[in-house]
């Protein structure tokens, strides 16, 4: 028995995978004039094993519906209902589509809105806010800078230039083929440290 009530739409389920929309279609022309047919694929297009056809009169579609409701199909067994009515084909489905559009442009024009006022707010802040922001871009431009940092605090003034002063102890300072002077210190002041790591690990040991 039928679960709905008689519809001119059927849902017809339970259908070979391997049936197409041409065979569907000459199932159900034999029971009278069909308004549409379809069968449902998913996104790889491949098919679900149901479909929906919809007649020009609703007895066609119930001569259609109890010939062959349990009709054996292929290897399967089809099942033919009639189908639930189209919400849209209601004043209710009708009602709640119109008021899904209008939330959803109300929030459309929030977002528009919000964009607006940002843009708004950046222009119109003054002058010196943006001259500010400008010069401590700059600060942190050149404190970031290797000649502008100062030393550390653990190490003496330098006097001299380059290799000349007493902390660069290297015999090969000035010669060609040297390392450069930035590689040269990382190499001096980390075995310095590292000399002390090795002191306080000794001392913890013994």
């Amino acid at each position: 028995m039928p679960s709905n009530s008689p519809q001119k739409r059927l849902f017809v389920g339970s259908l070979p995978y391997s049936f197409t929309d041409s065979q569907f279609l000459s199932l159900f022309t034999p029971f009278g004039n069909i308004v549409s047919s379809k069968i449902i694929y998913d996104k790889w297009g491949k098919s679900r094993g149901l479909g929906y056809v919809e007649f020009e009169d609703l007895e066609s579609a119930i001569r259609a519906q109890r010939e062959l409701h349990g009709y054996a199909l292929q290897t399967r067994t089809i099942i033919v209902d009639f189908a639930k009515p189209d919400p849209l084909d209601t004043q209710e489905g009708r009602l709640n589509r119109e008021m899904a559009r209008e939330r959803h442009f109300q929030k459309s024009q929030r977002q528009e809105n919000r964009v607006l006022r940002s843009q708004e707010q950046s222009e119109s802040r003054p002058l010196s806010h943006k001259k500010n922001t400008s010069r401590l871009v700059k600060n942190q431009e050149s404190q970031s800078r290797p000649e502008d940092r100062e030393p550390s605090s653990f190490l003496p003034p330098a006097t001299g230039k380059g290799f000349e002063h007493p902390r660069y102890k290297s015999k090969y300072a000035g010669k060609k083929g040297h390392v450069r002077e930035s590689v040269f210190k990382q190499r001096y002041f980390g075995s310095k440290q590292g000399k002390k790591f090795a002191k306080k690990t000794k001392k913890k040991k013994s």
